[in-house]
């Protein structure tokens, strides 16, 4: 678990399903390319144990989840991964994310990765300027396949544990 004085990160526990479902609507949905099954997928993977690199975004003031921040491992390269984000609707541009990924990025180093990658369209500027202001380099641009299959021109980011 990790906390700052607003909010806590600590991974999903089953039960946890409709509260993080709560925060997905149709532009989390949309941008990240997944299907109209994706909240009730999410709810019964999460219910059920089977969401092992999940963590919630809870604001402890307010006592709510806001979001989800995930950490998948990259198979080829162990000691790298990627990082996903989003909030709900009501609790976008102030500074969830940002704290969030400033909380668990020296986590990931400290536990072992060396390099933390994140990816987005070209076209959303607040995640462009997230990423920067975190420390996150742009590497690359070019199309990438979501998982519905569309293609959108996307920017790569990376931050690695000792700089480049």
């Amino acid at each position: 678990m990790l906390e700052s004085n607003r909010i806590v990160i600590r991974f999903v526990v089953p039960g946890d399903g409709n509260d993080v479902v709560e925060t997905i609507d149709s532009r989390v949905e949309e941008r990240n390319g997944w299907p109209p099954t994706a909240r009730r997928e999410h709810q019964l993977a999460i219910d059920s144990g089977k969401a092992p690199h999940l963590r919630i975004i809870y604001d402890r003031i307010i006592g709510q989840v806001v979001g989800c921040i995930e950490t998948t491992p990259d198979r080829l390269h162990p000691q790298r991964c990627e990082l996903g984000f989003w909030v709900g609707p009501s609790f976008r541009n102030v500074g969830y994310v940002t704290e969030a990924v400033q909380l668990l990025v020296p986590e990931l180093f400290r536990r072992g990765r060396k390099t933390v990658t994140a990816a987005t369209a070209n076209d959303n500027h607040a995640v462009t300027r997230l990423l920067g202001n975190c420390g996150f380099d742009l590497v690359d641009q070019r199309p990438h396949s979501l998982p519905n299959g569309t293609v959108i021109d996307a920017k790569f980011f990376e931050q690695h544990q000792f700089g480049r």
